[in-house]
């Protein structure tokens, strides 16, 4: 990708992009029982609410220069703690998960790639 990567504050218009990525990463990650999708999704979108909700969370956006309400990636934070990051296919593996958690606490992640980027982190330090 040639275009200029930029961050930005978080807007309301991002929640819809936000929801629906983080809960469809993490179920397709971790779950693989359909019976429970729906009771799953549900207890997800309550938990992703409350802690928007929560003053103390930040949330950093990735966007287009040239578009700025064209997302590329976020990273949700509580208490400079990292609660999920997510950059969309097109744009990984050109440091913008780096970027959106430069100078954060890493938590426990809940994901594969997560927990892969943490252990590269880690040996990188």
């Amino acid at each position: 990708m040639n275009e200029t990567i930029i961050l930005r504050p978080y807007e309301k218009s991002d929640t819809g992009f936000i929801f629906s990525s983080w809960r469809y990463s993490v179920w397709y990650d971790i779950n693989d029982t359909p019976e429970i999708e729906s009771e799953w999704y549900h207890h997800k979108t309550k938990e992703i609410k409350k802690l928007l909700s929560d003053p103390k969370t930040t949330v950093r956006i990735a966007s287009l220069k040239s578009d700025p309400d064209h997302l590329v990636g976020y990273c949700v934070t509580n208490d400079s703690t990292v609660q999920f990051v997510y950059v969309k296919l097109d744009y990984r593996k050109q440091g913008i998960a780096t970027i959106l958690c430069r100078g954060l606490n890493l938590g426990d992640p809940v994901t594969k790639i997560g927990k892969s980027i943490l252990r590269r982190v880690k040996e990188n330090k």
